[in-house]
């Protein structure tokens, strides 16, 4: 007997309602449910969902070290534009005084021949703002002499002889020159 209650069971198990029948769920396909098909999809696309997460970090890192490198470069070219500018800086500064230099040696050449006695003070006293390069950076000799000609008179000269270009001392300031002598001569001597 339970052999028979167990087939008929299985009978009513198989034979299904219709109500039962619109119950039961179907894919779009048509299959109908499966419990262990469905877990077995799921556990498929779980594990995907972790690849393309792992993918999905690694492009990521990837983004971000490009940026980095970008932005590397980017700051490579903003040093080679500094450097570029700190070389245009330092041109126009050696230039510049490349230019005194050769206005300073053009001054104290006209000044020697002009026969100031120290070029170097003649240079230290002239008034060199009127002084212009031209175009091929030279320094034009009219010029130089035009400010060096004011101080002829003020100036020792070689060609005047001794004392005769030196400066005119106010008659206080001579006298003050004989009063420091005079000093000098006898703070030397022995006291008694």
């Amino acid at each position: 007997m339970t052999i028979e209650t167990t087939t008929q069971e299985a009978v009513k198990q198989e034979v299904t309602t219709p109500a039962q029948a619109a119950s039961v769920e179907t894919g779009k396909d048509g299959t109908p449910f499966d419990a262990t098909r469905a877990q077995a999809l799921i556990e498929k696309l779980q594990a995907e969902n972790k690849d393309y997460k792992a993918t999905s970090k690694r492009l990521a890192d990837l983004e971000a070290k490009e940026q980095a490198r970008a932005d590397a470069q980017l700051t490579k070219e903003q040093q080679l534009e500094k450097q570029v500018a700190e070389a245009k800086a330092d041109a126009v500064k050696a230039r510049m005084e490349a230019n005194a230099k050769l206005l300073k040696s053009a001054v104290l050449l006209k000044a020697a021949a002009m026969g100031f006695e120290h070029p170097t003070d003649a240079f230290a006293l002239a008034d060199l703002s009127t002084i212009v390069a031209n175009e091929t950076g030279d320094y034009d000799e009219k010029l130089i002499e035009a400010a060096l000609k004011p101080l002829a008179g003020r100036l020792p000269t070689k060609t005047q002889g001794d004392r005769v270009g030196t400066p005119k001392l106010p008659q206080n300031a001579k006298q003050s020159e004989n009063n420091l002598a005079t000093r000098d001569l006898y703070q030397k001597s022995p006291r008694y």
